[in-house]
């Protein structure tokens, strides 16, 4: 007899914004193994907009999981017709972190970690079966390093190189590397993407029926009903002076945001941000890529110190190899203070034969050497 899989659809939580109303989604524990748990994640994603969400924040805390069931919920991201905010809380890991990069921004806080390896299976079967699923394997590894390089600007194949072992990012390491945009502090609020500050400074009277719950399926009567009029005073929020601001400084202020928003590319895009939060997570972002560019340098630096000791111990088994080919003791070389000194000009002569150069002194043979590189050269 077959069983139908059924799920009831959790509640959606509903949190109020300066942009309107923002739908939070938790992505916590083991992805997939699971068909309701990809169902549930889309239903609720079309539920947000049903609801009259403007916007989403995934909240993602995941050791990981099925990576086909990590693709799905990454198609439904994809989807979604409003902005979406991934929020790394805890661990973004394997199969996470790749859904993560379906979001338009990727914020991490600085306890977070987050996680990139290569795609693990275990398969039992016959040699051919064991080798179509590696082929399988290698097919879906391609298309999740292409994924992670579509948001990092890089190659899957630099992307695979850097990542042949399981790879944990701090959140400066991950926005150093592109995954993440921006770093959650400490003293901003977990639950969604606005500070507490904003939050004070344009919620005035605004009570706790600014974040409510909804179940799926209901209609938009409640916020139809809302008494307060948020999204009037959201949409008036960057023209209504604010408390105790004269109309110069107010001015000033609208004048400095907007050269903010040019510069860090924040405008055109339909979506109210504050400049400078912007310019904050910006220097963020700079400073992480400024601390991995140091890495980098003391790296190269180390490297190109090996590359010189190698290169020194090249040369000078190249000159032992060269001096015993002539017959010459590395103990009979000159000294390095010896040969600072300058020699006195004269005319060695080459001798007529390989034989009568060898059986010349050691001394002889050093100045016919010098004197004569290109010739003495055949004889070796």
């Amino acid at each position: 007899m077959n069983r139908k899989k059924t799920y009831q659809l959790p509640m959606l939580t509903m949190q109020a914004g300066t942009s309107g109303a923002v739908a939070v989604v938790d992505v916590t524990g083991v992805i997939g193994w699971d068909d309701a748990q990809c169902l549930e994640f889309a239903d609720k994603l079309k539920a947000a907009a049903n609801q009259g969400a403007s916007s989403i924040t995934l909240r993602v805390n995941s050791p990981g999981g099925d990576v086909f069931s990590a693709l799905s919920m990454y198609d439904a991201i994809r989807s979604c017709k409003m902005p979406v905010r991934a929020e790394v809380h805890g661990l973004a890991a394997s199969a996470a972190s790749l859904l993560c990069m379906a979001a338009d921004t990727v914020a991490m806080s600085e306890s977070a970690k987050f996680m990139v390896h290569q795609p693990y299976a275990g398969v039992w079967g016959n040699p051919d079966e064991i080798m179509n699923y590696a082929a399988m394997l290698i097919k879906e590894r391609e298309k999740m390093f292409g994924i992670y390089g579509e948001k990092c600007g890089k190659s899957w194949e630099q992307v695979s190189n850097d990542h042949k072992a399981s790879v944990y990012y701090s959140a400066a390491e991950a926005i150093a590397y592109g995954f993440v945009d921006e770093v959650i502090h400490d003293d901003e609020s977990a639950g969604n993407g606005e500070d507490e500050e904003e939050e004070e400074e344009n919620a005035g009277d605004e009570d706790d029926e600014s974040t409510s719950t909804a179940e799926t399926g209901n209609n938009d009567e409640e916020n139809d009903e809302s008494p307060t009029g948020e999204e009037g005073e959201d949409e008036d929020e960057e023209t209504a002076p604010a408390a105790g601001m004269t109309g110069s400084r107010l001015n000033l202020k609208n004048a400095a945001g907007t050269i903010c928003m040019r510069i860090f590319g924040l405008t055109g895009s339909g979506k109210k941000k504050d400049p400078l939060k912007a310019l904050k997570t910006q220097n963020s972002r700079l400073a992480a890529m400024n601390k991995g560019l140091k890495a980098q340098v003391a790296k190269l630096k180390a490297a190109q110190d090996q590359q010189a000791s190698i290169t020194e111990q090249l040369v000078e088994k190249q000159v032992t190899a060269r001096l015993a080919a002539l017959n010459i003791p590395a103990s009979d070389l000159p000294s390095a203070t010896e040969t600072e000194m300058t020699a006195p000009a004269q005319t060695v002569a080459l001798p007529a034969s390989r034989e009568e150069f060898m059986a010349l002194s050691v001394d002889d043979r050093l100045a016919v050497t010098s004197a004569h590189p290109e010739a003495v050269k055949k004889w070796l």
